[in-house]
């Protein structure tokens, strides 16, 4: 923590989260959450007139005896309250290790978040982007894997949560930590950020290249159309494409049954990138899957071995004995 005042913000924020824990989980206890500047803790160089208020909570089970509290659930309570207390710790100490922990990644960076209880808060930025030279395409970017992140995170650990994009002077989005069991477990949420940034990456990557490739292969139909349905306009000339006129011109002249210039279809072959006539698809009712001219065919490679019919040789031989046996 840096001074001392962010010191008493975040354990005053730390004091809200725990009476927000016991409260929820221990309604019989009737927990109250106070306020006041006697509360606050004491600076080096203490001055009455800057204290803030701060946040205790009060636990008095005497006067409330509206509720039966038996040794159980005290019993409970205070195992819980060492419990969290534990996580408090971690918590704690995880925080102040975030910056040097978010220094052995290259695609981490720390971002300060002053009303957070939890860890903190990192951003991911994917290994095209350069922050020196930021953008609206880069801020786009880094929005769209922080989303993904912690859409895909948030899985299987309630410790991340989407921030940001609210602060008008940083509208990037941010991962946020929440609490931890153990200080250790700080390591292993930045490695988890750092794998799924990766895979995430790539995934994104093959989605705008494939996007791409879409894009070009609607702009290369759309010509070709244009230049057959031109084709056709020459050929069959301009009379025949006015509505009523076109049927005058038919009936006087029929056109030829079959042409060579009638618009076709056009498909997109995902694998390939390649846009290919659909002329074969309704000639032959079925998709046609044509192979590669450098794809081997069956037996390809493999020696000829002749086929010697012992059966018939033997056959044909007793066949030959016995018309000279009868004659």
């Amino acid at each position: 923590i840096g001074d001392f005042d962010a010191l008493y913000n975040y354990i005053d924020l730390l004091n809200l989260w725990l009476f927000d824990k016991l409260s929820q989980q221990y309604p019989k206890m009737n927990l109250e959450l106070l306020k006041g500047i006697h509360f606050q803790m004491l600076k080096p160089v203490d001055n009455s007139a800057e204290r803030t208020p701060a946040h205790a909570i009060r636990f008095a089970p005497l006067e409330h005896l509206v509720d039966i509290i038996d040794v159980l659930d005290v019993q409970a309570f205070t195992d819980d309250m060492q419990h969290y207390s534990d996580i408090l710790l971690a918590t704690m100490a995880a925080r102040v290790r975030l910056p040097s922990s978010v220094a052995n990644y290259e695609n981490i960076v720390s971002i300060s978040v002053p009303n957070w209880a939890g860890i903190g808060a990192i951003r991911y930025i994917p290994s095209h982007i350069n922050m020196q030279e930021q953008s609206e395409l880069s801020t786009y970017d880094i929005n769209t894997i922080q989303a993904e992140l912690a859409r895909k995170l948030q899985v299987n650990d309630s410790a991340f949560s989407l921030g940001g994009g609210t602060n008008e002077h940083d509208s990037m989005f941010y991962l946020r930590l929440g609490m931890i069991r153990k200080c250790d477990d700080l390591d292993v949420l930045l490695q988890k950020i750092a794998d799924s940034g990766k895979e995430t990456e790539t995934s994104l990557k093959y989605v705008e290249d494939m996007a791409e490739k879409i894009k070009i292969g609607i702009e290369k139909v759309q010509k070709d159309l244009e230049n057959e349905n031109q084709q056709i306009l020459a050929q069959e000339g301009l009379l025949r494409q006015l509505p009523v006129i076109s049927n005058i011109i038919s009936w006087w002249s029929p056109p030829p049954a079959a042409t060579s210039l009638t618009t076709k279809g056009r498909s997109f072959d995902l694998n390939s990138g390649c846009v290919e006539s659909t002329e074969d698809t309704y000639v032959y009712r079925m998709q046609i899957k044509k192979q590669s001219p450098h794809a081997l065919t069956h037996n390809d490679g493999e020696e000829a071995t002749p086929v010697t019919n012992t059966d018939t040789t033997s056959n044909s031989t007793d066949d030959i004995s016995e018309q000279n046996h009868n004659q």
